[in-house]
């Protein structure tokens, strides 16, 4: 076993030697210890608030996202549909040409 010490010890201080508290809760009066508790409390949902807060900052940019993409997206689609109407007036009125020549065809005497 090796006798090369690592660690180096610290003593306690003694009670004389304490350090000093400011605030005991069992030498306070009643309503200094009820106002250290409410502010505690009060600390505690204020940091709670700042993470909510926090989060739906985060949400909201997601969200901010997410309605580019849905508008980007939306464009896209519009874009298709029109392409997809300028076909379809193609060939209602290739149809009609059609439709018409055929019209003339049958009534032509032979």
């Amino acid at each position: 076993m090796s006798t090369l010490s690592t660690a180096t010890s610290l003593p306690f201080p003694r009670q004389g030697k304490a350090v000093r508290r400011t605030t005991t809760p069992s030498l306070q009066n009643p309503q200094e210890t009820r106002l250290i508790r409410a502010l505690a409390d009060l600390n505690a949902a204020l940091t709670a608030q700042r993470t909510a807060i926090a989060g739906w900052q985060t949400a909201l940019a997601d969200l901010r996202a997410s309605t580019k993409q849905l508008a980007t997206s939306t464009r896209r689609y519009q874009d298709s549909l029109g392409r997809l109407e300028t076909g379809a007036n193609g060939l209602r009125t290739e149809a009609v040409t059609l439709e018409n020549w055929a019209n003339h065809a049958l009534n032509k005497p032979v």
